[in-house]
């Protein structure tokens, strides 16, 4: 009796549009490339080539080449004294089990790519895309050793097995108008050749979970001579905002309740404003929590174990950040609303990595100094890095004058805060007071480009 089992396969032969990078022409082509300078992105990416760990990685993969080909600082231990990106570390936005289980969204992964220092943009072939813009692109960043290209794509439109998938450009032949394609699935393709055009055509598909369109995302470091790179401390975007989790559609009445709220006028004087919006978002942040049971939109990245265990020498910046917020005229106008705390449990905001708890409360945000982070931080952090709705919460100019809306209130009480000149630009001009203040800026600027990206596909 024979028992039946599924079949298996040593890798998958390459379609005749495909012309593997190994074989004669691979390496004419490459060869051709080579002195146009459309070849200089390959060897730092090369140099970091991955066979994803998982079949539904290749998202997670191909970013993990990218983010350490651009030599982007984690922060933070991968194994034994080294820091070095992993899988396994990109666990913002999304959960590592989510990926594992359905893949990642085009958005969620720019939401990681964002999450992990790095900016960029992204480009879904739609009809106002143009092929002859994503050409150029991909003439200049093949050119560059600081910028990358991943694509999101439908393999079937190559005559591949499978749906969509992820992997970074590896360099470009002007003369045939090819693509280097440095596929992660390796245990399937290899490295393949493939025109311009038909990969634009392959771009040209839909996500089957979010129903967008395909596309291109566009990579580089965020550093620059007066900002570096540095990862985020203590704040990220919990893993139930993403647009693969049904927090989308659920949460869809809070935002829509958020939006319509924001648009209507301020009800009394700018700080009677103010209350009613603090008061608004606890409040809605609450009922979400009761219906779903689970954080909406931040959570903290630590627990007071691994800060101890992991990252010894950033507890006095940790605990210098947290003092930064609270010196915010956000903060302390929200302290002196709630003297006694505010009991809300999580809603809105996570502290299931609370550092450290009181222990005798059973709310999980208990008095004010029972513990060193509560509802007042995560509350601070969200309207400073307020995800901007339909694009952007206000106009570049505002009043936030008695009779205006809180829309235009939030804006004025966030640039105050930030010392910039529109709300969508928190880092444009800063005047940094103290490291601790930039810390904050650090985060509020990452925490902002994420809540857009992903607010931006939700829409």
């Amino acid at each position: 009796m024979s028992i039946s089992q599924k079949p298996t396969f040593y890798r998958r032969t390459l379609p005749n549009v495909c012309i593997a990078f190994s074989s004669v022409k691979g390496k004419q082509l490459f060869a051709d490339a080579l002195p146009t300078g459309h070849m200089n992105c390959y060897f730092t990416l090369a140099s970091q080539f991955r066979t994803q760990d998982e079949p539904s990685y290749c998202g997670l993969s191909s970013l993990v080449m990218v983010l350490n080909a651009l030599a982007v600082d984690p922060g933070h231990v991968w194994k034994g004294v080294f820091r070095w990106y992993h899988e396994d570390m990109l666990d913002c936005c999304t959960s590592l089990d989510e990926v594992r289980k359905n893949g990642i969204s085009f958005a969620d992964l720019m939401c990681l790519a964002f999450c992990n220092q790095l900016h960029g943009e992204m480009t879904r072939v739609t009809d106002q895309a143009s092929i002859t813009d994503f050409r150029e692109e991909v003439k200049l960043s093949t050119t560059r050793e600081d910028r990358a290209i991943i694509l999101s794509y439908g393999r079937q439109v190559l005559g591949q097995t499978g749906t969509g998938h992820f992997s970074p450009i590896g360099g470009y032949n002007v003369a045939d108008d090819m693509v280097l394609i440095l596929d992660v699935a390796r245990f399937k393709y290899p490295p393949y050749w493939v025109p311009l055009k038909k990969l634009w055509d392959a771009m040209n598909t839909i996500e089957t979970d979010t129903g967008l369109p395909r596309g291109y995302m566009t990579l580089w470091r965020s550093d620059s001579k007066t900002v570096p790179s540095q990862p985020p401390f203590l704040f990220k975007v919990a893993q139930r905002f993403n647009t693969s989790h049904s927090i989308i559609q659920e949460s869809g009445n809070l935002l829509v309740e958020i939006e319509s709220f924001l648009s209507q006028p301020i009800q009394g004087d700018e700080d009677e404003g103010f209350k009613a919006l603090v008061k608004m978002l606890l409040k809605s942040s609450y009922k979400q929590f009761q219906q779903s049971g689970e954080s909406s939109f931040l959570t903290l990245r630590v627990t007071s174990e691994q800060i101890s265990a992991d990252f010894p020498g950033q507890i006095e910046a940790i605990e210098g950040m947290i003092k930064a917020i609270e010196e915010t005229d956000i903060c302390q106008k929200i302290d002196a609303m709630y003297p006694n705390g505010i009991c809300c449990k999580q809603g809105l905001f996570s502290t299931e990595n609370n550092i450290p708890m009181d222990g005798k409360s059973t709310c999980c945000l208990g008095p004010r100094d029972s513990c060193k982070i509560c509802m007042k931080h995560f509350l601070t952090v969200f309207i400073l890095s307020f995800p901007m709705v339909k694009g952007q919460i206000c106009p570049k100019k505002t009043s936030a004058q008695q009779g205006g809306t809180y829309s235009e209130l939030l804006c004025k009480v966030v640039q105050k805060e930030l010392k910039c000149d529109t709300c969508d630009k928190p880092t444009s001009p800063v005047t940094v007071d103290s490291a601790e203040r930039a810390l904050l800026m650090n985060e509020v600027k990452q925490l902002r480009k994420q809540f857009n990206v992903l607010m931006k596909a939700c829409k």
